[in-house]
């Protein structure tokens, strides 16, 4: 990996949001352009890092590519540079490799076609003061719409502190675990992806003492889970999804009603086992 660092220290504490840029959909472009704006506003002591792969060729859509790695090393981010040839693991799956960097402090993981906004913010400064209550505390996770309630964790809607989640882990990285998850859904001809891994694998691991998560859907169902802050509208919660037009394309549905049509008894206990 080519790693162009822009972190700053504030304090001494190390604060990154990462996201993985791994296709040139005009959604994605546009979607990491904005939370790059965005950080300054709801997360100005934290870098957003940026993890894609090397374009070598210099063809028109690949151009678009270069000019907003340039758009986003104006705007201070951080730039990972992948070898997507060295590594099976598809490339929405790169940002959680901030999750094995031991010189960072805190860890969000976040999509590129989300946005960064004020109840993410205020969610992880409480998960940030819980940690300072408990060292022992490792990851945090919000489920701020019906569908994110379904599960107990979500892709791009969680957070590790690197140095307690490696020592957690015994030692292993967490990369080291997705290899094996992948390698194992081959094996199996399924597709499961960063949202199965999270709920299957990592939580398990985290819960219920080392993680705690914000939820204004599901609290009830989810261990270690507390009242998401802020107030919700039809068009602001964590996690929702935009066009490259800006357009909402996901609904902040919270209501009962969808949440029970989703959701068993049964998956939610064979989760938590």
């Amino acid at each position: 990996m080519q790693h162009i660092n822009h972190v700053i220290s504030v304090q001494n504490t190390v604060m990154v949001i990462a996201a993985s840029l791994a296709n040139l959909e005009m959604a994605e472009l546009w979607g990491i352009v904005r939370n790059a704006q965005l950080i300054r506003v709801y997360f100005p002591e934290w870098t957003l890092r940026v993890y894609t792969k090397k374009q070598a060729a210099a063809a028109d859509s690949e151009s678009i590519h270069a000019t907003v790695i340039q758009r986003l090393l104006a705007l201070g981010a951080d730039i990972v540079y992948v070898d997507s040839s060295s590594t099976r693991t598809a490339g929405n799956w790169w940002s959680y490799m901030v999750a094995d960097d031991l010189d960072v402090d805190f860890a969000l993981v976040r999509r590129p076609n989300g946005r960064l906004g004020e109840r993410d913010a205020m969610a992880v400064k409480d998960w940030i003061e819980a940690c300072e209550k408990s060292p022992r505390v490792a990851v945090h996770c919000i489920r701020d719409t019906a569908y994110q309630g379904t599960r107990p964790m979500t892709h791009g809607l969680w957070a590790a502190r690197p140095r307690v989640l490696h020592q957690l882990l015994g030692g292993r990285s967490l990369m080291s675990l997705i290899d094996h998850f992948v390698n194992d859904s081959y094996s199996h001809d399924v597709d499961w992806g960063p949202s199965d891994f999270l709920s299957q694998v990592l939580w398990p691991l985290v819960q219920p003492d080392a993680v705690v998560c914000h939820d204004s859907v599901s609290r009830d169902v989810w261990p270690n889970s507390r009242q998401m802050p802020g107030s919700q509208s039809l068009d602001q919660c964590a996690g929702a999804e935009y066009d490259a037009h800006e357009q909402l394309i996901t609904h902040c549905d919270s209501s009962d009603h969808f949440y029970n049509d989703v959701v068993s008894t049964d998956s939610v206990l064979q989760l938590l086992v």
